[in-house]
């Protein structure tokens, strides 16, 4: 399969995993490195998460994780990080307005290794209605997720720093 072809597979099975449901991280059993703000790894490779509140109100997630970490684990980053800030914030969803997946494989392993970036655009919410104002380039990728079930599905993978 060409680049194409992989980069056409990776985008459709990324976007299954964002329209399924329940939308979490059960397809491995597997505890994921440390949870932690980007700088904050025991690598120092810029793995972990960050935030920023954008002007007109939606937050720019960013998750990175490393060669060691599993296959999802930016992507449950990116989603649990979203779900903390919209349940700070007194809402129960987030809206998805645009969502960016870069994978960086190393060796040639069946199974990816390397480093994965996830970048979302959210905005909290009451609702579970998708958002009107996709930015994403596959719309699919725009969906309400509820807070409270994705940090219920994906808090047991992931590995809380003491």
């Amino acid at each position: 399969m060409n680049r194409s072809g992989v980069i056409k597979m990776r985008n459709l099975i990324l976007t299954a995993i964002l329209l399924a449901s329940p939308y979490v991280a059960t397809a491995h059993n597997r505890v994921h490195d440390e949870y932690n703000q980007m700088g904050m790894s025991a690598t120092g490779l810029g793995e972990g998460y960050k935030d920023k509140l954008q002007s007109d109100g939606t937050y720019k997630i960013t998750a990175n994780s490393g060669p060691r970490d599993d296959y999802h684990f930016a992507r449950d980053m990116a989603l649990y990080h979203s779900a903390e800030i919209v349940t700070q914030l007194g809402y129960e969803y987030f809206q998805v307005i645009d969502a960016k997946f870069k994978i960086g494989v190393s060796g040639l392993n069946v199974i990816p290794t390397g480093f994965e970036s996830v970048q979302l655009v959210i905005r909290p919410s009451h609702t579970t209605e998708a958002p009107q104002d996709c930015k994403a380039k596959e719309p699919r990728n725009c969906v309400a997720l509820s807070a409270i079930k994705i940090m219920s599905a994906i808090r047991p993978s992931l590995n809380f720093p003491k």
